[in-house]
């Protein structure tokens, strides 16, 4: 069972009002995996599933997803910038009718398709930190409804050392063409299962899975990009994009 996170659980106002919705989101994480520890890493693949069940959401309702972390009592956006809460999830039709399917949807759907990272090496996040992936239900008027049990809202992973670029030593890579036109190509020694494009602040860009990501959109300039081998190891090194 989930231990119960103060800071996380929220409370809404009783309603005493006859027929009140009474609902139950639920967020289920996939990657990392629940309860893991995992390297710091300048992209941090996530994905959840979501789903609710009792009565059903309508019009009007808003889901509110984030990250927190728990040991710092500080919050950032699915997109990693830190503020109070962001991604406003405000149900609309489609948006009810998927999730009172009671089919479990997918975190790349709220996403428009794409996974989800976050760059855990970034100001703020430290080696031992508790990570939340957080979903909370807000009716569309505070007497509407309420999230009946709210310690299946989240799950968590910690983080642990990252992996060293002296790690990576023994696995050959390179890059091509770089400069960089339109595509970027990594080759390794072994594998390469990914790539993720950041700008020279750490902020990612650009991810693809595999040895190649489209490049043609970014301006020209100095970019770094990270490649991670199938078998688990990380460099980030600088490309040119023409």
């Amino acid at each position: 069972m989930k231990k119960i996170y103060a800071l996380v659980a929220f409370t809404f106002i009783a309603a005493t009002s006859f027929g009140q919705r009474q609902l139950d989101m639920e967020l289920k994480l996939s990657t990392p995996v629940e309860g893991s520890t995992v390297a710091q890493s300048t992209s941090q693949q996530v994905s959840f599933t979501l789903k609710h069940s009792g009565d059903a959401l309508v019009e009007g309702d808003t889901l509110v997803l984030y990250y927190y972390n728990f040991t710092t009592s500080k919050s950032y956006s699915l997109v990693g910038q830190q503020e109070g809460f962001a991604n406003n999830l405000i149900v609309n039709t489609q948006i009810a009718a998927a999730f009172n399917s009671g089919q479990a949807i997918p975190s790349s759907a709220i996403n428009q398709g794409n996974a989800l990272t976050l760059n855990t090496q970034a100001t703020g996040f430290n080696v031992n930190d508790e990570i939340l992936v957080v979903i909370e239900f807000y009716p569309f008027n505070a007497n509407a409804g309420e999230d009946t049990l709210t310690t299946n809202d989240f799950g968590s992973f910690k983080l642990g050392a990252p992996v060293a670029v002296s790690d990576f030593d023994n696995v050959s890579l390179t890059a091509y063409p770089n400069p960089a036109v339109s595509e970027l190509n990594v080759t390794a020694s072994e594998d390469v299962v990914s790539l993720t494009v950041l700008n020279l602040e750490g902020k990612v860009i650009l991810t693809s899975a595999g040895n190649k990501v489209d490049v043609s959109t970014l301006t020209s300039g100095v970019y770094l990009y990270e490649a991670t081998t199938v078998g688990g190891l990380k460099a980030v090194k600088r490309f040119v994009k023409q």
